[in-house]
């Protein structure tokens, strides 16, 4: 939280590595970044997804005009587009939760006593 706390940037995401997935599975959903050399242009940053976590300053709220406003259309793009949409690159273990293998290979992981999340 200190990094997000530290960054000037009104919205945050949490970009993991996908080949820390043990399973190796790898969403669709990338982390992308302003080209430096044309800063209307992104690119995508090799290896990277979002880990689907966000920080955002309460400001970011006023960008979503409606209920039906898409999130990851109109007020993403355009923070992006303002610069105001950074990536906390998350190099430690990271799994997704998403079904119920994912969830089964994360409990046997646990019951190995392996799992690198235990921190006590």
């Amino acid at each position: 939280m200190v990094w997000h706390a530290n960054t000037t940037a009104m919205l945050n995401n949490h970009g993991v590595n996908r080949r820390s997935a043990a399973t190796g599975w790898c969403s669709d959903t990338r982390i992308w970044q302003q080209s430096p050399q044309n800063p209307r242009r992104q690119q995508h940053i090799l290896d990277w997804i979002n880990g689907g976590f966000f920080v955002l300053d309460p400001q970011v709220l006023n960008k979503i005009p409606s209920d039906s406003t898409l999130w990851e259309q109109e007020p993403l793009q355009n923070l992006s587009n303002e610069s105001q949409l950074k990536a906390y690159l998350h190099t430690g273990f990271w799994q997704p939760m998403d079904t119920l293998r994912e969830k089964n290979d994360l409990d046997e992981i646990w019951r190995a006593g392996k799992a690198p999340w235990k921190m006590w």
